[in-house]
């Protein structure tokens, strides 16, 4: 059975959340491409069992998970806006576990992501991203995100400045 078969992709659980302080360090030392530096994460289990319950509080948030059997090995938080002007956008990031890449999974959280969005009344899908991140980019585009700007000198990698792409998708 090949690894795919055995990918389930759902909304985190607060059962989830030690499993999570392991995995998101992990995925942040494994590529330069991720928000936080290597070893900048560092919540205790209190603070992300408060994190997961605000995303699972507000309905304009969604956190999901990749699991391979009972392992997290990638996830995706989104982040929207309750204030009504902006209630029908949000932003999000996701990460996964190297030894998981060109499964398929960034494809399942984002095929997730759209769904859910098209159920909660969200419009607008962005994103950022490094500008050298081309696995990434060519996954947003397979999903019809587009270039919408640039962040010049937007992210600091190995003492060198990036830019960071803006992306969007309309849903």
């Amino acid at each position: 059975m090949s690894k795919m078969k055995k990918i389930l992709v759902r909304q985190v659980e607060m059962s989830d959340a030690e499993q999570l302080l392991n995995v998101i360090p992990t995925i942040d030392r494994e590529t330069e491409f991720m928000i936080r530096s290597r070893d900048e994460f560092s919540l205790s289990l209190d603070q992300e069992q408060k994190f997961i319950a605000s995303k699972m509080n507000n309905p304009k948030d969604l956190f999901l998970i990749a699991l391979f059997g009972d392992k997290i090995v990638g996830s995706l938080v989104f982040s929207g806006s309750t204030l009504k002007k902006y209630s029908h956008f949000g932003e999000f990031g996701m990460g996964i576990l190297k030894d998981y890449w060109g499964m398929g999974i960034g494809t399942m959280l984002l095929e997730e992501l759209i769904v859910w969005a098209k159920q909660n009344e969200i419009h607008k899908i962005n994103l950022k991203v490094v500008e050298s991140n081309e696995r990434a980019i060519r996954l947003y585009e397979k999903f019809q995100f587009v270039y919408e700007g640039t962040i010049e000198n937007g992210v600091l990698i190995n003492d060198t400045y990036s830019r960071l792409l803006i992306m969007g998708r309309t849903i």
